[in-house]
């Protein structure tokens, strides 16, 4: 799956980048709002997560298990 191309709504419609983020980072996929940035695409979407909340080796390893989906 394309990091770059694929949107906040078509990723949250495949159950594989939902466990993958389940895995890594789950208090993403709480974040409120985060359906309203449905057309947005991810690397937008990590761009915007401060690395306070996500270190960036936990954003490289999701990155790299949702491209190889």
């Amino acid at each position: 799956m394309d990091f770059k191309t694929t949107t906040v709504s078509e990723a949250l419609k495949n159950e594989q980048v939902v466990a993958v983020m389940n895995k890594y980072a789950p208090a993403l996929l709480k974040t409120p709002g985060l359906k309203l940035l449905g057309k947005k695409n991810l690397q937008d979407i990590f761009n915007m997560v401060p690395t306070s909340k996500v270190p960036q080796d936990t954003k490289d390893k999701i990155k790299a298990e949702i491209e190889a989906i």
